[in-house]
């Protein structure tokens, strides 16, 4: 993605993939729940294959597919610099994977690409390292940021042979080491709902940040099912609560127990406006309302046979905080910290 002039052959293509550089580098700036990595030889390979996204090269290729008019090169240069300084080294984190013996495609979606052989296997590397991380990770999810000119989500099988690793945790992991593996690609980060269902997440979660990408990926699961598809973007602003993770268990509603997805369920009709069951003011004889914030407190059903399980929220601006859940006959709404408190504006 970094390599000017991309992967890229036609005007349509290249300002698709300026807009992806431009998506990413506000996913890197804007603190999204998720963390953004580059394989440790990336500006080895810009420099040497003369592809670095500089000024007057941009500036070329802009003029090139006719989008001077679209693009303003020192903004683009700007995002491009931002996001490179802002990926964190996979090797920090995670075993890399160096030296390989040759690596297959099926299909082989680099193979009518016209770019430098640097490039081109810089990014059968990053699909290498990928495909590797989740061979030994199956409850994990990583993802390959594609600039390949193609729209939307695109997955291809890796097979290849390992002969060198460096990084963390990588001593003692016998080579060679053989691969066969699934690699996804993505343009935007909105194509992991794709491949990654919403309650899978739900069910993997530790935290009430995971618990936000569930609901968030849910919401355009169900917005997709109801016929009218969104975006990360377009998802209505809400929050989690700081005790809205540890309550889960109150109603059986925990990662992998029987009612979490449907509390996932509901949370995402809430968000989405379009409620299962009515959302009604909590408090007798007024309305009970925060403090802090002046927020009002609203409960619903999350089931209403046998015991039954409520749902219990904040609002406040006509935003929903996800306080807790808890059973029936227990009306308690969690008042919350704002330091455990999580949102975020995709």
């Amino acid at each position: 993605m970094f390599a000017v002039p991309p992967y890229a052959s036609n005007e349509e293509s290249v300002h698709e993939i300026i807009l992806r550089v431009l998506h990413w580098s506000s996913m890197a700036d804007g603190g999204a729940p998720v963390s953004l990595f580059r394989i440790s030889n990336l500006d080895e390979v810009l420099s040497d294959s003369q592809c670095w996204p500089i000024e007057p090269d941009l500036q070329a290729l802009f003029e090139l597919y006719n989008l001077s008019h679209v693009f303003a090169v020192h903004d683009i240069v700007r995002s491009y610099t931002s996001l490179f300084a802002r990926l964190e080294l996979w090797g920090d984190q995670h075993p890399e994977v160096v030296e390989c013996n040759a690596i297959e495609l099926q299909p082989d979606i680099l193979a009518q690409q016209q770019q430098h052989p640097a490039i081109i296997n810089h990014s059968k590397m990053v699909y290498m390292n990928q495909a590797f991380y989740e061979s030994r990770n199956a409850d994990k999810a990583a993802f390959v940021a594609s600039a390949l000119p193609h729209m939307g989500p695109l997955s291809t099988v890796l097979n290849g042979e390992i002969i060198e690793i460096e990084g963390r945790n990588s001593d003692d992991i016998e080579l060679p080491f053989s691969l066969s593996q699934n690699v996804r690609l993505l343009d935007r980060i909105d194509d992991i709902e794709t491949f990654v269902p919403a309650e899978i997440h739900w069910d993997a979660a530790e935290k009430n940040e995971d618990l936000f990408v569930a609901i968030s990926f849910g919401c355009l699961t169900l917005s997709k099912a109801n016929g009218q598809p969104i975006s990360l973007s377009d998802v209505p602003r809400f929050s989690i609560g700081s005790n809205f993770y540890s309550s889960l268990q109150n109603i059986q509603a925990g990662p992998g127990q029987p009612r979490a997805h449907l509390l996932l369920e509901c949370c995402c009709r809430i968000v989405l406006g379009i409620p299962k069951n009515e959302i009604k003011a909590m408090g007798k004889p007024a309305q009970t309302v925060r403090v802090k914030d002046q927020a009002t407190a609203w409960r619903t059903h999350v089931t209403k046979k046998h015991e039954g399980s409520r749902l219990m929220l904040w609002q406040s601006k006509g935003i929903f905080e996800f306080a807790n859940v808890g059973v029936k006959l227990e009306e308690h709404i969690e008042s919350g910290n704002s330091q455990g408190c999580y949102s975020h504006y995709w």
